[in-house]
C-alpha cells in the first residue's frame, strides 16, 4: 500500500515477492508507479493527487480499498454493505471535531493516542506530530498500564479510539482504570464509566468504525494545528515521496 508507489524499498520487496512467486497486490494512486509494475495485481484507489503532505484522503481511501478486497474475498455481506453506506457517513464525520479534547492539548502535555486498529492509533498519533509539532505515542491497550504508565499523569491526556467489537470493553476498562486513577481519558465509546465520552458516527460494522473516527480525528487536529501558526497541508520538515535505502 503506498501513495506515490515510488518508495524504493517498498517497490524491492514486491518485486522480490513478485519474483520469488507471491501473489503480489498494490493498492496506490499512481497506476504506473514503479511499484505497481513490481506487482502482479494493482487496484489504483482513484483519488487523483493528494494535495496535503500529511496524506489523509490516501490513508482513508486505502483502508477503505483494503476492506473492499477482503470483503470480496470472503464474500462477506455485512462488511460489503457496510462499505457502500461509507460515503454519507464520513461526510457526517467530517462534521464532529472534538472540542473538548482540544481544550486539554498543550506542548507540555503531549498526548497518548489508544485503539485498535493499531494502524488507526499509528495514523492519528503520526498526524498529530506532522501538523501540530507535539509529541504523541501510540500504544497498545497493556502498554499504558505497565512502563509508559509513569508519565501519564492527571494532566497527560489520552485519547482511545475503540471499534464496537470483543475488544471494546477491554479498552473501555483500561480507560476507566486510567481515569479512576487521575488521567485525563476521552474515548468514542459510550460503554465507559469515568472516561469521558467523544462523538463519533458509528457504521454497520466494525472494522468500518475506525474509518470514520479517523476521518473525525482529521477535522479535530486541524484547529490546534492552526491554533499554533501551522499549515496542517504543509508540515515543516516533510516531502510527499520519501525514497528509503
Amino acid at each position: 500500500i503506498s501513495q506515490s508507489g515510488q518508495s524504493l524499498d517498498i517497490v524491492q520487496l514486491a518485486r522480490s515477492a513478485t519474483e520469488k512467486g507471491a501473489v503480489s497486490v498494490t493498492i496506490t494512486t499512481n497506476a504506473i508507479s514503479r511499484l505497481a509494475q513490481a506487482s502482479q495485481h494493482v487496484i489504483p484507489i482513484l483519488t487523483g493527487s493528494e494535495l496535503s503532505v500529511a496524506t489523509t484522503k490516501t490513508f482513508v481511501t486505502s483502508m477503505v480499498v483494503g476492506l473492499a478486497l477482503l470483503a470480496h474475498w470472503k464474500e462477506n455481506e455485512a462488511l460489503t454493505q457496510a462499505k457502500d453506506d461509507l460515503p454519507s457517513l464520513l461526510r457526517q464525520a467530517t462534521s464532529i471535531d472534538w472540542p473538548e479534547l482540544r481544550t486539554e492539548i498543550t506542548e507540555e502535555k503531549g498526548m497518548y493516542v489508544l485503539g485498535l486498529p493499531l494502524a488507526v492509533s499509528n495514523e492519528a498519533a503520526l498526524k498529530f506530530k506532522e501538523t501540530c509539532q507535539i509529541h504523541s505515542v501510540p500504544r497498545p491497550r497493556r502498554e499504558i498500564l505497565r512502563g509508559p504508565v509513569s508519565i501519564v499523569s492527571g494532566g497527560f491526556p489520552v485519547l482511545a479510539l475503540v471499534s464496537r467489537d470483543a475488544s471494546e470493553l477491554v479498552i473501555t476498562g483500561v480507560c476507566d482504570q486510567r481515569a479512576g486513577q487521575g488521567t485525563c481519558v476521552y474515548t468514542s465509546s459510550d460503554k465507559i464509566e469515568r472516561a469521558k465520552r467523544l462523538d463519533f458516527v458509528p457504521t454497520r460494522h466494525p472494522l468500518t468504525d475506525s474509518i470514520t473516527q479517523i476521518v473525525s480525528f482529521y477535522t479535530f487536529v486541524e484547529k490546534p494545528a492552526r491554533d499554533r501558526g501551522g499549515n496542517p497541508d504543509q508540515p515543516r520538515h516533510l516531502k510527499k515521496v520519501t525514497e528509503t535505502k
